[in-house]
């Protein structure tokens, strides 16, 4: 007879494991998916955008169940292929239109993630408005969070106003 041998299991914070375990990424994956296409009759989104390890695994999973574009902001020290691209995306928009994105992200605790996004996002557009003369700008419609948080209804963004956030918890 086989002895089984105990199963090592290595856990992680609290909200990486909502992004990391199959189980919990499908439920908060499509609970954040619900709340996108509610608001998604209110509003066309261009983008679903996250940053670091969890918030690319999610906003993935966000994307593939909205049909929207993902766009990835990197961290100022990450190493990538790309060189010095803080912003990755294929988007589709019209000449001098709004282009309305959703941050996806575990959660706000002291707010320098969002401005960091928001920074990002602005300096991308400003590039294409001097690359392709577009007069084409950034809004974030919306910031949906899959971890507790302090902040609880509204992040208010340095250039890009007052947006709702939405706890999926």
């Amino acid at each position: 007879m086989q002895t089984l041998k105990p199963v090592l299991k290595i856990d992680c914070a609290c909200y990486l494991s909502r992004a990391l375990d199959p189980c919990k990424s499908k439920v908060f994956a499509n609970a954040i998916a619900a709340e996108i296409n509610l608001l998604r009759k209110k509003t066309a989104i261009h983008g679903i955008v996250a940053t670091g390890n969890s918030g690319v695994v999610m906003g993935s999973l966000v994307s593939f169940l909205t049909d929207i574009p993902l766009v990835i902001i990197r961290k100022p020290d990450e190493k990538n292929h790309s060189g010095e691209r803080m912003v990755e995306a294929q988007l589709s928009f019209t000449h001098g239109e709004k282009v309305n994105f959703v941050i996806v992200d575990d959660l706000i605790a002291t707010g320098s993630t969002m401005y960091r996004i928001e920074e990002a996002l602005v300096e991308y557009f400003e590039r294409l408005q001097f690359g392709l003369g577009q007069d084409s700008s950034p809004k974030i419609v919306g910031i949906m969070l899959y971890a507790p948080t302090t902040f609880e209804e509204r992040f208010s963004f340095k250039t890009l106003g007052m947006v709702p956030i939405t706890n999926i918890d």
